[in-house]
């Protein structure tokens, strides 16, 4: 009986400790897709763009391969929390998404893990040396949150302006 009642109580305890690991997981958002339908690589990272500036950078950026369907992973919100974010601080209900043609990702020594090269997207962005298309939240769930480059009518960047 000790032993019924102690593979119950150890039973409890993992279900417990499972099920906290599993509460604690970033709330991340896999809906929105990106078809890439050109032959190369792209990087593409979603920005808030306030005042010729990047205002806020949301997620990315993020390589697609080419001629791909790929999830564009956003980690540490959800689409509705992004878009809010936006209305709240930057009165802008419209999420930039920039495509980048060459690689502003480097991977680690670790290829789990990938760091963006500042320097160089700030050189593009200062340059206007980019794609970008502006889609609202009710756009893209029209769309069942699949982007399409570049058939979604992406535009040349403009130059913006550093942050001083």
């Amino acid at each position: 009986m000790n032993r019924i009642k102690c593979f119950i109580e150890n039973s409890i305890f993992v279900l417990f400790f499972v099920l906290m690991i599993l509460n604690a997981c970033d709330p991340g958002d896999s809906r929105l897709h990106l078809d890439n339908k050109t032959k190369k690589e792209i990087f593409v990272e979603g920005i808030f763009i306030k005042n010729n500036k990047e205002a806020k950078r949301q997620f990315g950026p993020q390589e697609v391969l080419p001629d791909t369907i790929q999830i564009v992973s956003i980690t540490l919100e959800n689409l509705e929390g992004i878009f809010n974010y936006g209305v709240k601080y930057y009165n802008d209900s419209t999420l930039d998404i920039v495509i980048y043609d060459k690689p502003v990702v480097y991977y680690t020594a670790d290829s789990r893990f990938a760091n963006r090269d500042k320097s160089l997207i700030q050189q593009l962005q200062e340059t206007g040396n980019y794609k970008i298309r502006s889609y609202t939240y009710d756009e893209l769930k029209k769309k069942n949150w699949l982007i399409v480059y570049p058939d979604d009518g992406f535009e040349q960047g403009r130059p913006l302006n550093p942050e001083k």
